[in-house]
């Protein structure tokens, strides 16, 4: 079955979407005070929370999570430890990288 025959792909819906940042406080002040989105919290991670959010071993990040006038959230994750990148992947952290999670 495809999602493109009208039948089910097992996702019910998209959670949020996550956008990799240069610089947090500009993206938020963009995406709050000029888009007018709510901001729902923010959070430093790193360890294992962090490794969890990003799938990157080792990282350590800064958070903020946004509501569209919708609900849907946006995540603004900046990295700030660089220093254990996989270099098959330097992507991962790259700003502008997004991704979006169902369930």
């Amino acid at each position: 079955m495809s999602a493109t025959d009208g039948s089910s792909s097992g996702i019910l819906t998209a959670d949020h979407t996550g956008i990799t940042v240069s610089d947090l406080q500009r993206s938020l002040a963009f995406w709050r005070d000029v888009l007018g989105f709510e901001l729902s919290h923010t959070a430093h991670q790193k360890g294992e929370m962090a490794s969890e959010i990003t799938g990157v071993e080792g990282a350590e990040i800064k958070l903020a999570v946004v509501k569209t006038p919708g609900g849907h959230k946006i995540e603004l994750l900046e990295f700030l430890a660089r220093s254990r990148q996989n270099p098959r992947r330097p992507q991962d952290r790259a700003a502008g990288v997004s991704r979006t999670n169902g369930v």
